[in-house]
């Protein structure tokens, strides 16, 4: 993405099944990803691949229940990414 600002996508229930494809995809398409789960250890897998080319995700691990941690997650989003431009949220 040579000249053309990075996107960010904040997705919730990241560490696996949909949220980690979801995850996979959007960095595929040059978007950078703020992921965040409950399972700590599987958003720790998930930066790991993805991040083996270059910085491309970043997670915060908490319960989507919550809603500080929710509004946490949004201003971490726009916090070392330079703000984020889409959220999806996938069933837990």
């Amino acid at each position: 993405m040579t000249g053309i600002e990075k996107k960010t996508a904040v997705i919730k229930g990241a560490a696996g099944g949909i949220g980690q494809a979801i995850s996979r995809q959007f960095v595929a398409n040059g978007f950078r990803v703020v992921a965040g789960d409950a399972d700590q250890a599987g958003l720790d897998r998930l930066e790991a691949e993805l991040n083996r080319t270059g910085q491309n995700v970043w997670s915060k691990a908490g319960d989507l229940r919550n809603k500080a941690y929710c509004e946490d997650l949004i201003e971490y989003s726009a916090q070392p990414q330079g703000g984020w431009t889409c959220s999806s949220t996938t069933p837990e």
